[in-house]
């Protein structure tokens, strides 16, 4: 049975946000996958309990004020963000 306090992964759609957030949910931990694309997300964890939410955290607005009500009652944040330059 999974944890009852969501685990934020920020950046679940890409590669390392994947594994991090598969790896949680094997654990029974309760995750709640945060990305741009909602629609990806719900691909990428099709048929996984995970709690899906979309953010942009490249804006300035995104990442200002909506972060905390994405993230907001999780036990902890975990961020699978790399920027290229």
């Amino acid at each position: 049975m999974p944890s009852s306090t969501p685990i934020a992964v920020v950046g679940a759609s890409g590669p390392t946000g994947v594994h991090l957030a598969r790896l949680l949910v094997a654990e029974s931990r309760t995750v709640r996958v945060v990305a741009r694309d909602e629609s990806r997300l719900r691909r990428i964890f099709a048929g996984l309990p995970v709690e899906v939410r979309a953010l942009d955290v490249g804006t300035p607005h995104g990442a200002a004020r909506r972060v905390p009500s994405k993230v907001a009652g999780s036990s902890s944040t975990a961020s699978a963000c790399l920027r290229r330059r």
